[in-house]
């Protein structure tokens, strides 16, 4: 539903947005074809995170911004899922927890790893 949310915006602004959806392990691109990589609470659900970590690298441009939403350890919605974790479906097998993506250490050690610089809460000069 929220893709058909984002589709239908982008079509009303006239923005051209390529809409892919793949595995994040092996995505459907060729190497540095985003100048932008944006992962909404997606990419933390990878089943292998060093993989997925590379991956992000692969398709990113020289120069390009790699953009994650990702839960923050002990935050909200970890305890929630921990809560109502007996009601729902196992998750699926994953080299870690959802939310070592909202770790800077743990990220910055995968993103390092697969040749990215991690920023934090950095903003563009305005001058």
């Amino acid at each position: 539903m929220l893709r058909a949310v984002a589709k239908r915006r982008a079509r009303e602004e006239a923005l051209p947005v390529s809409w892919v959806q793949a595995d994040m392990a092996a995505m459907p691109v060729p190497d540095e074809y985003a100048d932008v990589v944006l992962s909404v609470f997606g990419v933390m659900y990878a089943e292998d995170h060093a993989r997925a970590a590379q991956e992000l690298a692969r398709i990113a441009a020289p120069r390009a911004r790699v953009v994650l939403a990702s839960w923050v350890p002990g935050s909200v919605l970890p305890g929630m899922g921990a809560v109502l974790s007996t009601y729902l479906p196992p998750p699926p097998p994953a080299s870690g927890p959802p939310s070592r993506w909202g770790d800077p250490d743990v990220l910055d050690n995968l993103f390092s790893t697969a040749g990215l610089r991690m920023v934090v809460g950095s903003r563009p000069s305005s001058s």
